[in-house]
């Protein structure tokens, strides 16, 4: 943000940076073959950015991401938008309630939401057309091996609100505020 006046400007790098990754995983099959499945990119992309902007906000980034990936995969049924709706804005809580500074810990539950995603997806597919159930284990594996050559690129896209720093409990508020404040309210 400058100086009170809005920037599209790291919006418009997410949106490219999803684009392309959307674009390798269309094309993984034809440059590598079908042995080894392609990886959940647009999803990385997507929660590693839903873990900076808030459950809300996540949640919306990471549903529409999955609707327009269900759109081009054809899947027109709805289940990655609300399966992303779902893990979006558990990315977002994520990112508010834990300390997202750490590399590892970030790691650690970018690669657990896209196993979620995953887990959630097959689950969809499974009570909406009685098929077996099919997790994409190796895509989220592979999303989340491919974690360490995202995140740098993606740490530099501020995208960041001020209100969306880790919430305070009330047991820090109180040893935080003066007892003489307290006493005031």
């Amino acid at each position: 943000m400058t100086e009170g006046k809005p920037t599209f400007r790291p919006w418009i790098t997410i949106v490219l940076a999803l684009a392309a990754a959307l674009a390798i995983e269309m094309t993984w099959d034809a440059a590598l073959g079908a042995r080894l499945p392609p990886p959940n990119l647009v999803s990385l992309i997507a929660l590693g950015v839903a873990t900076r902007i808030g459950p809300r906000r996540g949640a919306l980034l990471v549903g529409i991401t999955g609707l327009l990936a269900g759109q081009v995969n054809m899947r027109p049924d709805g289940i990655e938008a609300l399966v992303g709706l779902a893990v979006g804005a558990l990315a977002g809580m994520a990112g508010r309630r834990i300390v997202m500074d750490d590399f590892g810990a970030r790691w650690f539950i970018i690669a657990a939401l896209l196993g979620f995603e995953a887990v959630f997806y097959a689950a969809g597919e499974r009570l909406l057309y009685r098929r077996e159930l099919n997790i994409d284990v190796a895509g989220a594996a592979l999303a989340a091996l491919a974690w360490p050559l995202v995140a740098g690129r993606l740490a530099r896209i501020d995208v960041a609100d001020e209100d969306l720093k880790p919430l305070v409990t009330t047991a820090q508020k109180r040893r935080i505020t003066p007892p003489e404040e307290e006493e005031e309210r």
